[in-house]
């Protein structure tokens, strides 16, 4: 049972010091209801998680990424339909709040099955069993293991043999948020096509990166604006990845631009 505790403090201790409306607010730890095991209390979110509320909508790709542009989004934001396309600038306010802390915090796990949405309709990010605190900047190599859910683990974490990896610890958080938007603009996991782990893992290895289905939309510079963001994310070298602040930037300039004109976006940093 002590075992038990211990690897529950390791959660609790970063997530008891979180602070955020796209957080998932810690209660406590019972001891009492699950005797001998433990559990974390949370608020209960009867929406579940981001990808089976998105269910509840029938919306193809198309139909997401025109809504993610229309002018009145936040005019219809009680519409489940919209909000679908809004959550994704909540979970980078999220991922902004956790990678600007001092030191900053990786939440190590980012994917649709741990955001849930609250009574609100707020999308909180939860789990966080993986998360560790980022001091690259005292220690600038890590040796790293294999952890996390390998769908949307970024390749440096793949290599199934320890590796160092150079560069903030936070950008492994931006390629699982890549991961996370094409989650929810197609409804399915990264590499759906592949059933076994081991054909996703060596197809990431070789660069292969998840393909958004080709469709015809009103708005194409939307579409190709974030096919670009998602290959940024996604890009090999760590380094060549965007910050949490970059990603929150673009997806609110997505939106706002929108309201007043019909601008070509373009993704660039």
């Amino acid at each position: 049972r002590e075992t038990l505790l211990k690897a529950l403090s390791k959660e609790v201790l970063i997530w008891r010091q979180l602070n955020h409306p796209n957080i998932l607010p810690f209660l406590g730890i019972n001891t009492e209801l699950f005797s001998p095991s433990f559990c974390i209390v949370s608020p209960w979110m009867s929406n579940r998680d981001i990808i089976s509320y998105a269910k509840y909508s029938s919306l193809d790709l198309s139909t997401k990424l025109e809504h993610m542009s229309f002018l009145n989004l936040y005019r219809h934001s009680h519409h489940s339909y919209a909000f679908m396309c809004f959550q994704t600038i909540q979970i980078a306010e999220g991922l902004f709040y956790l990678h600007r802390l001092d030191p900053p915090v990786v939440h190590g796990d980012i994917k649709g099955a741990n955001i849930l949405i609250s009574d609100d309709r707020r999308c909180c990010l939860a789990d966080f069993g993986l998360s560790v605190l980022d001091t690259q900047s005292m220690n600038p190599t890590l040796t790293a293991t294999v952890q996390g859910s390998l769908r949307w683990l970024a390749p440096e974490f793949i290599n199934p043999t320890p590796v160092s990896i150079q560069g903030s610890l936070t950008s492994r958080d931006i390629y699982a948020f890549g991961c996370t938007v094409f989650e929810i603009l197609t409804g399915k996991p990264p590499f759906s096509h592949h059933n076994l782990d081991i054909s996703v893992a060596i197809d990431v290895l070789k660069g292969v990166r998840p393909v958004l289905p080709p469709v015809v939309v009103p708005k194409e510079d939307v579409f190709k604006s974030i096919r670009a963001m998602l290959d940024s994310c996604w890009a090999e070298e760590i380094k060549h990845r965007p910050n949490a602040r970059d990603v929150l930037d673009f997806l609110k300039r997505v939106h706002n631009l929108s309201q007043y004109s019909e601008p070509e976006l373009v993704y660039h940093f």
